[in-house]
């Protein structure tokens, strides 16, 4: 059998592929999708069979997919491309796609709903078994506001006790790396983690660096004041900002809603527990 992830060299696919690896019996040939010769060679120093595609060019995907028999596919947040891949499956011969969708998806989710819906509905015309993998929030996304914070001892917080169903990215990685082996017999697979406040990430992260950190009702005016004096970098920034004023908004109770227990499911493992996952977190790099 023949599996194909896209976004290879993207961080969720370089975690889809590492668990393959990991996961897949003898009979399993691994494959990436990537855009070019230089990270094609990347990718075949981890053994890794490349193959070069571009979701621009469906003849360049009509040519990688030759042989795939299944199709990670990790989704993109340019709008009006991903046609192009699901043009190109109705093509091949892939008899199974699972995608990378967003948790819900039937809500304003900063507009990214608006793709993964139409992408939807495009897959939903194959004539081939399809698993939406609908992904909540990467809890990396959270990462530099709590570094932030570890500079000044101080978390400014406009989220109103708000709470985010984060997860993270490399657990969202194994639960496709498992259904693509796996496939299960739900369409839909809601991935979302234990709904979480910032405060009580605030207090995980003075448990874990043995700091007192102060959790900080503020308004968004003194936020950004408080982060200026910090490293953080303007993409950390605006995610503070952007996801604190999601979860102070979320009257309709998406985040609250999530149930990790089909993630844990999938998983066959527990979620990692929060203070864990905030030594995780303050370990990594800032690139997403």
């Amino acid at each position: 059998m023949n599996i194909l992830v896209t976004g290879a060299n993207g961080g969720y696919g370089q975690y889809a592929l590492d668990y393959l690896k990991t996961f897949a019996g003898d009979d399993v040939q691994l494959f990436g999708l990537v855009r070019d010769e230089q990270k094609a060679k990347q990718l075949e120093t981890k053994g890794i069979t490349a193959r070069i595609g571009d979701f621009t060019d469906i003849n360049s995907l009509i040519n990688a997919f030759e042989g795939i028999d299944r199709l990670l596919f990790v989704s993109v947040s340019i709008p009006g491309i991903q046609k192009n891949v699901v043009e190109a499956i109705r093509q091949s011969h892939i008899q199974y796609v699972a995608y990378t969708s967003l948790f819900g998806l039937e809500h304003d989710r900063f507009g990214l709903e608006v793709n993964h819906s139409e992408t939807e509905q495009l897959l939903e015309t194959l004539d081939i078994p399809v698993t939406f993998l609908r992904n909540n929030w990467y809890f990396e996304i959270a990462a530099p506001e709590l570094k932030a914070s570890l500079e000044i001892g101080q978390h400014p917080d406009i989220s109103k006790g708000g709470k985010m169903a984060w997860v993270l990215k490399r657990e969202l990685a194994e639960a496709g790396a498992r259904v693509i082996l796996n496939p299960r017999n739900e369409k839909i697979l809601n991935f979302a983690g234990t709904p979480v406040s910032y405060a009580q990430l605030v207090i995980a992260l003075s448990e874990v660096t043995e700091k007192v950190i102060q959790n900080k009702e503020v308004t968004l005016e003194q936020l950004e004041q408080l982060f200026s004096t910090t490293s953080i970098s303007d993409f950390g920034l605006l995610a503070a900002k952007t996801y604190q004023s999601y979860a102070a908004n979320d009257v309709l109770g998406i985040e609250l809603s999530a149930d990790p227990g089909i993630l844990e499911d999938v998983l066959g493992h527990p979620l990692t527990p929060l203070n864990d996952v905030i030594k995780e977190l303050i370990a990594q790099s800032e690139v997403l």
